[in-house]
């Protein structure tokens, strides 16, 4: 199902590659690392990323918190928590988008991948760890897309107990017509942001990814 409401030019030029540049070029990159931070929401297809505390606490309250739990960071908590309600804003905003085209998040994810590797496709291990879902999750996907008739399986050419996973004619039309909705969507989420403010993001989010890292330890 594609929508009929996105006809402008600025949504519908050429396409040619997933990675084909934009003057946005900041702002895909923070939605690709948003995505890779967020890549657990995946592993259910129609799982709801549903974080939209509006009454966030106020650092007094934060400050009252402290005095029983020491461990309070007063301002990583106050960052985390917007960062918390930004992403899923951004993760509903998103999934609306797909759900126009008939598709999940889940979906989304793995067929982006397969876009960027149409000449090659993907095993679905390869798919699995680019997307950073687990392989169940990857088969489950793919079974339902292959049914949708997005993509096709074909045997491996030393291994036949493998399969590469390629886009089929249907699969490429539909990302040829939402790519270019997902990324004016995603230019106007971060149309506020100048083009070096986006740059400072993008550093910090990927020290917060290191951060994550470290949190995982605990």
């Amino acid at each position: 199902m594609h929508p009929d409401n996105w006809q402008s030019p600025e949504t519908h030029g050429e396409l040619s590659l997933y990675n084909h540049r934009t003057r946005d070029d900041a702002a895909m990159e923070i939605t690709h690392l948003y995505m890779r931070m967020t890549a657990n929401l995946f592993e259910e297809e129609e799982l709801a990323m549903d974080f939209d505390m509006r009454d966030l606490p106020t650092r007094e309250m934060l400050q009252k918190f402290s005095e029983r739990i020491p461990e309070i960071d007063i301002t990583a908590t106050e960052a985390m928590l917007l960062f918390l309600r930004t992403s899923s804003n951004i993760f509903k905003v998103s999934t609306q988008r797909y759900e126009q085209f008939g598709i999940s998040s889940g979906k989304f994810s793995l067929l982006i991948l397969l876009y960027r590797y149409q000449d090659t496709g993907l095993l679905a291990t390869e798919l699995a760890e680019r997307a950073g879902i687990t392989k169940a999750t990857v088969t489950g996907l793919i079974e339902r897309m292959e049914r949708d008739g997005l993509v096709t399986r074909q045997d491996h050419p030393s291994d036949r107990r493998m399969s590469i996973i390629h886009l089929t004619d249907e699969g490429i039309s539909l990302m040829n017509d939402l790519l270019p909705v997902h990324f004016t969507s995603t230019s106007r989420i971060m149309s506020h942001l100048s083009e070096a403010e986006r740059e400072v993001l993008l550093g910090l989010m990927q020290k917060i990814q290191l951060g994550i890292s470290e949190a995982e330890k605990i």
